[in-house]
């Protein structure tokens, strides 16, 4: 992950060390997004925090979370239709299943959008995001009536991910590099899984583990809970007892990978954001 964030942040213009993107990137994405759920928008702000102490475009940091965020979600979806594809052969595929891909896949239309007008047609991506954000303000006063995004933030937000597209406009084949290191994140929580079913002894069928992955995985993006917290472990339970494997079996199996995929990091990633702080009041003396 950090060595993606490095990657991407060198297609926009942005030359960060690559440990500073580890600790970075494990703080704002393992322990920052869980422990203050916003849609990703704490995730964002602490990119932006760490760049404006170094004078950074905020602009170009948006944009390069935006790509990070593309490229591990269509990865997860390309994955995802494998894993159905797998999972309609064993038994019927459920609409709740049907939805949750189709739903992913409406969240990277929307980013795909959202890149391309930014760096075409802003004009017209500032009326859309006009139209979206209004929508959200009349959502947003229900609960909060004091509070409102206005017009000129969401011009100012629009003109940031135009200079933050501009960067990569003559850059397009070097966005292949990022989107493999994407796929090579879902091998490497796949062999995980793989390794587990090794080590408790469990007969390994890749077809399973693959489709048991996906479809659990898939919730950790579209679950109302932070990272899925107690969906995702319910629904790849599930999804691996539906393939054949044994509901108490499926149920340590799913425990135990998300300790190593989920609660390992999230501590990780408390050290990092501790690590993070200590450096600002540092570089504040």
């Amino acid at each position: 992950m950090g060595f993606s964030y490095c990657v991407i942040y060198g297609l926009v213009g942005i030359k960060e060390s690559y440990l500073h993107m580890v600790t970075l990137s494990s703080a704002a994405v393992n322990f920052v997004r869980i422990i203050t759920p916003s849609a990703g928008i704490s995730t964002l702000l602490l990119f932006i925090s760490d760049a404006k102490e170094k004078g950074i475009s905020s602009a170009r940091v948006t944009f390069a979370s935006m790509l990070y965020l593309l490229f591990d979600d269509l990865a997860l979806f390309i994955t995802s239709l494998v894993g159905l594809l797998i999972l309609r052969a064993h038994q019927p595929l459920t609409w709740f299943e049907i939805a949750a891909t189709c739903l992913l896949g409406g969240i990277i239309s929307g980013l795909i959008l959202i890149i391309f007008l930014s760096s075409k047609h802003i004009d017209l991506l500032k009326t859309i995001l006009g139209v979206i954000f209004q929508m959200l303000n009349r959502i947003i006063r229900i609960f909060f009536k004091k509070i409102s995004i206005s017009d000129e933030q969401i011009i100012h937000f629009s003109e940031e991910i135009h200079i933050g597209a501009q960067t990569i406009h003559n850059n397009i084949r070097l966005l292949f590099l990022p989107l493999g290191l994407a796929f090579v994140n879902k091998v490497i929580l796949i062999s995980i899984l793989s390794l587990l079913f090794l080590a408790f002894g469990l007969k390994f069928d890749l077809g399973v583990v693959v489709s048991g992955f996906t479809l659990g995985y898939l919730f950790t993006i579209i679950s109302p809970t932070p990272s899925g917290i107690g969906v995702m472990e319910g629904m790849m339970t599930l999804a691996l007892n539906s393939l054949g494997v044994e509901l108490e079996s499926a149920a340590i199996l799913t425990l135990a990978f998300r300790a190593i995929t989920f609660w390992v990091p999230f501590f990780l990633g408390m050290a990092a954001f501790r690590a993070l702080l200590h450096k600002q009041k540092e570089s504040a003396f």
